[in-house]
Formats: C-alpha cells, sequence, structure tokens
C-alpha cells in the first residue's frame, strides 16, 4: 500500500525530456559499458546536484520534476532519485526509487505507514545495486554508514528487500603514525590515515569540512 502511494506521487517526475535525455548523452560521451554509463550519471547527481531539504505543502512526499532539478541544480533526497531515475532511463537504464529510514532502526512496523521510511535512494536492478547520490562523499556503489543493513521498500514493484551489510574486509580504516624521537626528547611525527567502504564516506566528510587554513 505504501509502495503504491509512493509511486502515484512519483509518477511522471522522472520523465526523459529533451533536455534530460542531451544532458544524459553528453555526460557519457564515449562511454559504452552501461555500468560506467551510470556510474557517470550518479557522479553528475551526487557532485552538481546541491542537497537541499525545502518542505512546502506536499513537498515532504512529492517531488520536483527530473526536468526541473536539472534546471534548478538542486533539491532533496526524492529530487535527486527522480534526476538519477531520468538520466539513467534516458541510456536505457532500469531504477526504483527506494524507501528507507536512516533513523537508528533496523526493522519495520507491522501497520503500513509511508512515516516508516525518511528517506529515498536509487536501486539499479541490473547491477542489483543501491546508491544514495545525496551522500555527496559515497562513491558509486558504496552506501553511506547510515543506510546499510536497513528494511527498504522499492516503489516501482512493492517488494520489501535490505541494503548490504559493511564487512570488515571492504570497510576499515588504518592509522600509520611515524615517530622521531630526538637524544634531547623532543620528538616529531606524521600520522597517515587510509579508509576504504563506508567508513571512508565519513572521513572524506570530516576532512572536507577542515578550512584549509588549519
Amino acid at each position: 500500500a505504501v509502495a503504491r502511494a509512493a509511486d502515484g506521487w512519483f509518477s511522471g517526475k522522472a520523465a526523459v525530456t529533451p533536455e534530460i535525455s542531451a544532458a544524459a548523452n553528453q555526460l557519457t560521451a564515449g562511454i559504452t559499458d552501461p555500468r560506467q554509463q551510470a556510474e557517470k550519471l550518479y557522479d553528475f547527481v551526487s557532485s552538481h546536484i546541491a542537497y537541499e531539504q525545502i518542505l512546502l505543502g506536499a513537498g515532504g512526499f512529492v517531488p520536483h520534476s527530473a526536468s526541473a532539478v536539472l534546471a534548478t541544480g538542486y533539491g532533496d533526497c526524492k529530487d535527486h532519485v527522480m534526476l538519477l531515475e531520468a538520466l539513467l532511463a534516458a541510456k536505457g537504464i532500469a531504477s526504483s526509487p527506494v524507501l528507507i529510514s536512516v533513523s537508528p532502526s533496523f526493522e519495520l512496523p507491522k501497520a503500513a505507514t509511508p512515516y516508516a521510511f525518511n528517506h529515498v535512494i536509487t536501486y539499479i536492478p541490473q547491477f542489483h545495486l543501491f546508491v544514495d547520490s545525496t551522500a555527496q562523499f559515497a562513491p558509486f556503489g558504496i552506501l553511506p554508514g547510515g543506510d546499510t543493513g536497513r528494511p527498504v521498500l522499492l516503489t516501482s514493484t512493492g517488494e520489501l528487500m535490505h541494503t548490504p551489510v559493511p564487512d570488515a574486509v571492504g570497510n576499515r580504516i588504518s592509522v600509520v603514525e611515524k615517530i622521531d624521537v630526538s637524544p634531547d626528547g623532543n620528538a616529531t611525527g606524521d600520522s597517515t590515515i587510509t579508509s576504504q567502504g563506508a567508513a571512508a564516506v565519513d572521513l572524506r566528510g570530516l576532512v572536507s569540512s577542515i578550512p584549509a587554513s588549519v
């Protein structure tokens, strides 16, 4: 019931207009591999469409059209999903909006309610891949920690799924410290931090927030 309602709110918002088609073709010029095309389109939405949450009237549920989001250059999570869906569709790649909750809860209520979800991401069935273009520092194929291991609802089919759970191999942070101790007891050194997976998404965000003068 919730999927049907959301599908109605999203209906027609991801239309492939001439502007959408032209943008998709320009962004993927010279790229023939579908996954690489999808990555290029995701990168564009993630890095060029500002994430702004504006709730006016029915705006909490109904997104703007993909063409409007492309023209203005900003939107909330629903707007991001509509634009990415339209760009992918322009290249023949199907996708579905996905309702998800980024609250610290990993179970859905028994009663159907749209308020069980507070975020929208994208599922690309061709690659069995969830992506969140509002996570500016998340590479294609990597979800931020708040999106992982969550129950989700595909609005196009009504199917309940779970986003992948991070594993220790693909999600880690390592710190290597080198310290030189002089004869007088003073010490100098440096630290090298390397991260990957969801852990790297948060670290990129942290580093980007440090002023250049520091």
